[in-house]
């Protein structure tokens, strides 16, 4: 016949099987916590490597219609919505002849083709995408990163800037600031800060 366990000794056994329930819940958040985090910074990484490549696209475009660099006609920020070039094809734009030389109508068209074929990659591809093309100092600054203004200065390299709103939060990407940071996608008032430069030219031509 087994004997009834003392009021202390179940008291006990209740407290060992919370105790039990409470690390195996904080076991399950922390690897919940984990995958999110790597889900994070593996599209974090694809959002890199995309704004990489759109960068490059476009410094090769300039290089292509290298004539254009004198006007800076590739200045241009897809932010400014209202500057943004009809995506026409530029084969079409010299008449019946089609674009298919190097004449100052045909490189113009050029640089409205590419301008409104990029703006467009950069929207649909990256969250919040926006992409700047001027003269400006390609440093970076280890506490901040890249920054949209640009120095403007005819003596600087002409650069191409891509950005998106992060995945990560600003603790993540090492700015010095607080580990409670918010990720930079669930903020309020977020915008997309420069993460990608290419540098086209070396300035001062």
């Amino acid at each position: 016949m087994r004997q009834a366990l003392p009021g202390k000794a179940l008291g006990f056994t209740m407290l060992e099987a919370l105790i039990a329930v409470l690390i195996v819940a904080v076991g399950v958040l922390s690897v919940a916590n984990l995958l999110l985090k790597s889900y994070r910074f593996t599209q974090q990484a694809s959002y890199d490597a995309m704004g990489q490549l759109l960068a490059a696209n476009m410094a090769d475009r300039i290089r292509v219609n290298s004539g254009q660099l004198a006007s800076d006609a590739y200045v241009f920020d897809t932010g400014a919505a209202s500057t943004v070039p009809v995506s026409t094809s530029f084969y079409l734009s010299n008449g019946s002849t089609g674009c298919t030389d190097v004449s100052a109508v045909c490189a113009n068209a050029a640089v409205n083709f590419d301008l409104a074929e990029w703006t467009s990659a950069v929207r649909a591809t990256l969250p919040g995408g926006r992409g700047v093309i001027c003269h400006d100092n390609p440093a970076y600054a280890s506490n901040s990163g890249f920054s949209w203004p640009c120095s403007n200065s005819a003596n600087d390299p002409l650069v191409v800037k891509v950005g998106w709103v992060s995945r990560l939060s600003k603790a993540d990407q090492g700015n010095g600031v607080a580990a409670s940071a918010v990720l930079a996608d669930t903020a309020s008032g977020v915008t997309a800060t420069p993460q990608a430069m290419i540098v086209v030219n070396a300035g001062g031509s």
